[in-house]
């Protein structure tokens, strides 16, 4: 399928993943290659003839392609409106005879603009849930990003904002960046002064986001900004702090740890032949760093970057501003890991800026999300990672 995809944009091919997709003369295997080569493709401009395929896909009645389908619907943004793909996924979000999984993707695959029915949004808000897979709480970022929102919806979110991850976090503070009234900007600030999460969001762009807010706002929310700002003697002596706080830590349990969705950690590090590899890979990080250092790159990610992972910012002509690891670094594009499964493909000719970025994609606040004993058993469990 990989392989596959790097061939999609030729019109031959097009039309034989098409044939696949809708399995003539081909066998289920063959529709199945050719749906996750349309979604690993990510076309500029996808055929319209494979929005027709994945209408047929999704029609399936045994579901066996349901979630690759679903997938390539999410992949595939078509210029051409096409009601009968849009119809489609609205009736698998309705549908409780999928998994709410799917549900969730297939409210992501739907084109952006629309409303959230109540239990949908629901549905999107336990996406976001701290206790979830990264990868149903990416989906219910996506849907949560995309959709219209009520004024009652907005205030649901708000109440969430406390208990989420500091990944889901950053990102579902940028759905507040058209501003808004007294009553929701100092909702806002609230949830965000107590949010499990804060450590991950970042002064330089907050602030701007607050901009959009009334004064009083603005003013309310000064002590949170100087709360994030860093300030290298209190990290230190924060760092000092809890090394005589995480005594006792189990390797076992930080394996735990490791590889929880709480955590995530595997999601972007790699130990083995397990794991990610997004950021630097753990395999024999016990060996080259000790317990003070790890603690601080698990508190402090932003405060130094191991070689070849520094994060950069990529500004283009359009005005998009993105953060991220450069993974591919080719004649034509760049593509970038700007977090756990997500990346960017930028092109060269519409890059203005390119820089280097002082904010780690890896967001900080883990150690408010993990209760002492976890961290000092996460902590013992990365000690102990040895060649």
């Amino acid at each position: 399928a990989t392989l596959l995809a790097g061939f999609a944009s030729d019109v031959a091919v097009q039309h034989r993943m098409t044939a696949a997709v809708r399995l003539d003369g081909y066998l289920p295997r063959g529709q199945r290659i050719a749906l996750q080569a349309m979604a690993a493709a990510r076309l500029k401009n996808p055929p319209a003839e494979w929005g027709a395929a994945i209408v047929f896909a999704l029609s399936d009645a045994n579901q066996g392609p349901l979630p690759l389908a679903i997938a390539a619907a999410r992949a595939c943004q078509f210029k051409e409106p096409n009601d009968e793909l849009a119809k489609r996924l609205e009736s698998l979000a309705r549908s409780l005879a999928i998994s709410p999984e799917l549900r969730l993707a297939a409210l992501a695959a739907r084109p952006a603009g629309g409303g959230l029915a109540d239990d949908q949004f629901a549905l999107a808000l336990n996406g976001v849930g701290a206790e979830q897979p990264v990868a149903i709480r990416q989906t219910a970022v996506e849907v949560l990003r995309q959709a219209k929102r009520s004024p009652a919806q907005v205030n649901a979110l708000i109440a969430k904002l406390p208990d989420v991850g500091p990944l889901e976090l950053q990102a579902l503070v940028a759905l507040f960046e058209q501003g808004g009234d007294e009553s929701t900007g100092r909702a806002l600030v609230s949830a965000l002064a107590v949010a499990k999460g804060k450590g991950a969001l970042r002064p330089e762009t907050l602030r701007p986001l607050l901009e959009k807010f009334p004064e009083v706002v603005r003013a309310q929310a000064q002590p949170l900004l100087a709360s994030l700002e860093p300030d290298r003697t209190a990290q230190q002596a924060r760092i000092e702090k809890l090394l005589a706080e995480l005594q006792g830590g189990d390797v076992r349990r930080g394996q735990e740890i490791f590889n929880s969705p709480k955590s995530a950690c595997s999601v972007c590090h790699g130990i083995g032949y397990l794991g990610g590899n997004i950021g630097p890979d753990l395999t024999k990080i016990g060996q080259v760093r000790n317990e003070r250092d790890l603690l601080e790159a698990i508190v402090y990610p932003s405060a130094s970057f191991v070689r070849s992972f520094e994060p950069m910012t990529v500004v283009t002509k359009e005005g998009e501003d993105f953060n991220g690891v450069i993974r591919e670094d080719a004649a034509d594009h760049l593509l970038l890991a700007t977090g756990p499964g997500a990346t960017v493909r930028v092109a060269r000719a519409s890059i203005t800026e390119l820089r280097p970025s002082g904010t780690s994609i890896m967001p900080g606040g883990l150690d408010e999300q993990l209760s002492r004993q976890e961290l000092a058993d996460l902590l013992a469990f990365l000690k102990a990672t040895k060649w």
